[in-house]
């Protein structure tokens, strides 16, 4: 999975301590965030174990997940003459977006007014420089942008890319229906959901959900997902056998050790009987990780 982008802008106003922020420690294998200095993340980590606000594991934990864009641009510089920037493009449109912004809801305001002027200045700023450095970082490694209202305004307009992180908004609105107090959700059980075996399956079924939804007039993800899964239950129960086959086989699917060393033919179960144990977990592992996430949050 590819490394999320988040602008110092969108870290604020989308609260990553909530409900947000947990669903992409969980669903990205890191978090790529704009901050003003290479140890700002570190330094507001450190003070929230001092004001026991995060145990120490908890604060280790995040600092392997959210990462400064300074690891990856070493000579970054938090908003260094962002209206100088070579993109005219880029710059035309952040202030298009920043001036409608602005005006929203009081289409009598004075444009030419200083205090405006100061305000699109500020805030064009910030949108140019979030923008740019997200396009930098992706140019680098693949970076998926969880944009703000505003940064999304100018992504879709800049490159016409729509949504870009619909797979990850899928997961936020799956991971809020499961657990509805998904903002008070401890960061203990997020990295435990982070760590599940089957996370990985249940990326690839988004990934299918999505084009289904797509494709759909009429019904909602949460729906389609219910439907999914109600299917792919009556699938699995086909393969649940009370003997000693299944167990082993049961065994391989849920990663728990078996004797070593072991010969699955000593024990009743064929090479195709492995593979096949494989296979069904390849195709059903996602309902295993959506078990998993209520149970957390039960």
């Amino acid at each position: 999975m590819a490394d999320a982008f988040i602008s110092y802008s969108s870290a604020i106003f989308q609260d990553i301590y909530g409900s947000f922020g947990k669903a992409a420690s969980i669903f990205f294998d890191r978090i790529i965030i704009q901050v003003p200095k290479a140890d700002f993340l570190e330094k507001i980590l450190d003070r929230q174990v001092e004001d026991k606000e995060f145990s120490l594991e908890v604060a280790d934990n995040l600092k392997q997940i959210w990462i400064p864009v300074h690891n990856i641009l070493p000579e970054y510089r938090f908003l260094d003459n962002p209206w100088e920037n070579e993109d005219k493009n880029l710059i035309e449109i952040a202030a298009d977006v920043t001036i409608e912004n602005t005006k929203a809801g009081d289409e009598k305001i004075d444009v030419k007014h200083p205090g405006f002027r100061h305000e699109v200045a500020w805030a064009g700023a910030g949108l140019i420089d979030a923008v740019a450095t997200w396009n930098y970082v992706h140019s680098i490694s693949p970076c998926t942008i969880l944009p703000d209202s505003r940064e999304q305004n100018v992504i879709e307009r800049l490159f016409g890319l729509i949504q870009p992180s619909e797979d990850m908004n899928l997961f936020s609105d799956i991971t809020e229906n499961e657990i509805p107090d998904f903002a008070t959700f401890q960061w203990e059980k997020v990295f435990d959901l982070r760590n599940s075996q089957f996370l990985e399956n249940f990326r690839k079924k988004l990934s299918e959900l999505l084009y289904l939804v797509q494709k759909s007039d009429n019904k909602s993800a949460l729906e389609i997902l219910r439907e999914i899964e109600l299917k792919d239950l009556r699938e699995l129960a086909k393969f649940v056998k009370p003997a000693t086959k299944s167990t082993i086989i049961k065994s391989i699917l849920s990663n728990l050790p078996l004797p070593i060393p072991v010969n699955p033919v000593s024990v009743g179960v064929g090479y195709k009987d492995v593979k096949d144990a494989f296979d069904r977990k390849d195709r059903f592992g996602w309902l295993y990780f959506l078990i998993h996430l209520r149970e957390k949050g039960a």
